[in-house]
């Protein structure tokens, strides 16, 4: 990745938090973090340093204020329209205004500075603690997914309930249904990023939470809704880790074509959470990230949400004719999705309402 600021490579790592979860980025975090060591303590100089030259303006202040006062006051003086002692009086009680002025200016500043942390740091918060030490591990090949007797509250918020449904190998599953009705959060279950409030997830018949959670989610290539890049070029972004290789030519051409329109193409810096990209640009990087770790399970949780008319049609088309993995996992409000689906999961306020069978897999047919 490129050379962070310590505050900036700090808000990438809480902000990012999710997608070093789910591409099991935790050793390599590790040794960035190594690295910012020297960083941090010339950041703490620094910020010493803009501190303590932050004091001295405000002083400088607050003696040109009063300096300012002496030049009319000393008129008033010489007209006898004032004492000297009043004068000075009224010096004294100025400068005791300006201290909370001062503070309070200090505290705008703060405040200023913590603002766009606040919600990323409550959201790292909380997130629950994994199991890294199960010596469990799924198998290379898995036949099926099942949800039983899920639910899953928040705060008194009832968020799922009792929602059941098996998944095969071979099969697109589409989730459809309005904002808010659990669509996004039966994937995070599925990932492993929350844990339900009742029922189990099972993976040929083992819970999820039994196996080794790194191990677990190398079985995953995923978009997510909330499409998060660390601070560095397009190139690594897709890589990350560095766990899979690079080709272009796996790719589908319309994301690929998207890159090479970039200034640098895939050596372009996406800036700070890719503020350097546009939204439909940050999914197609997410897109090719996904693509290019080699897995069984392939999830996408509003994918194309920024795309144009025409990269719309071409993800559509991808999602039709790919058969690179065991399943397929979409989320998605776009009806024209359905067509290409063997099994379309309904939802409604946290219930299934109803699951459409339209095809069946070899795993799914009797013996």
């Amino acid at each position: 990745m490129s050379n962070l600021s310590c505050i900036g490579w700090f808000s990438d790592l809480i902000s990012g938090i999710v997608d070093i979860k789910l591409w099991n980025l935790h050793d390599a975090k590790t040794s960035e973090y190594e690295k910012q060591i020297d960083h941090i303590n010339e950041a703490s100089k620094n910020a010493s340093l803009f501190s303590a030259k932050n004091n001295r303006i405000m002083q400088m202040t607050e003696l040109a204020f009063i300096n300012l006062i002496y030049l009319p006051g000393a008129i008033l003086i010489g007209k006898a329209q004032i004492t000297l002692g009043s004068l000075m009086k009224f010096i004294t009680f100025s400068s005791y205004l300006l201290v909370p002025f001062d503070a309070i200016m200090q505290l705008w500043i703060v405040l200023k500075q913590i603002k766009p942390c606040i919600e990323d740091i409550q959201h790292f918060f909380a997130l629950e603690e994994e199991n890294y030490t199960s010596s469990l591990f799924p198998e290379s090949i898995i036949s099926k997914i099942e949800f039983k007797d899920v639910s899953v509250s928040f705060r008194n918020r009832i968020i799922l309930q009792n929602i059941n449904f098996e998944i095969y190998k071979g099969e697109k599953v589409v989730l459809v249904g309005e904002n808010g009705s659990g669509k996004t959060t039966i994937l995070n279950l599925l990932l492993g990023l929350y844990q339900p409030s009742s029922g189990e997830i099972r993976i040929d018949s083992i819970p999820i939470q039994e196996y080794n959670i790194a191990s677990y989610r190398k079985n995953f290539s995923a978009v997510l809704q909330d499409v998060h890049l660390f601070d560095g070029t397009v190139k690594e972004n897709i890589i990350l880790n560095g766990e899979s290789l690079y080709h272009p030519d796996w790719f589908p051409k319309y994301c690929v074509k998207a890159v090479g329109k970039l200034e640098n193409q895939f050596d372009t810096a996406v800036g700070s959470e890719g503020a350097n990209l546009s939204g439909g640009e940050k999914q197609k990087v997410a897109l090719l990230r996904a693509l290019n770790r080699k897995t069984n399970i392939l999830a996408l949780d509003e994918a194309s949400a920024n795309y144009d008319k025409e990269s719309e049609k071409e993800l559509q088309r991808f999602i039709k004719n790919n058969k690179e993995y065991d399943f397929y996992f979409i989320v998605t409000h776009k009806k024209e999705l359905l067509e290409y689906a063997d099994k379309i999961i309904y939802l409604s306020h946290g219930k299934i309402t109803q699951i459409k069978q339209i095809s069946k897999p070899d795993a799914c047919q009797p013996n």
